[in-house]
């Protein structure tokens, strides 16, 4: 409704969703970890929009795990090369 209201490029400059892969309520897949805060923090204050932040996995046994944090309504897709643990080894791209 925010881009019906205001358009696509409007909205660009002050709404973000980011989906987690696997991210549930409570003890899910994976537990996210990232700082929230300073990067609205830092999109507010110094005009800083986010790019693609990278989601940390807090579940003890996949402590090293990442994903990239994709801008709805594109996904995380695995590259086919590269650790499968790690942000870098995927691109954000249309479901």
């Amino acid at each position: 409704s925010i881009v019906a209201r205001a358009g696509a490029a409007a909205a660009e400059g002050f709404a973000r969703l980011y989906l987690v892969p696997g991210l549930a309520h409570g003890d899910g897949k994976f537990r996210l970890a990232w700082d929230g805060l300073g990067t609205l923090d830092a999109w507010v204050d110094r005009g800083e929009a986010p790019k693609v932040p990278v989601a940390f996995d807090a579940n003890a046994a996949n402590r090293n795990r990442s994903r990239p944090m994709c801008a709805f309504p594109t996904w995380p897709r695995y590259q086919g090369s590269g650790p499968v643990d790690e942000a870098a080894s995927f691109v954000c791209a249309a479901p």
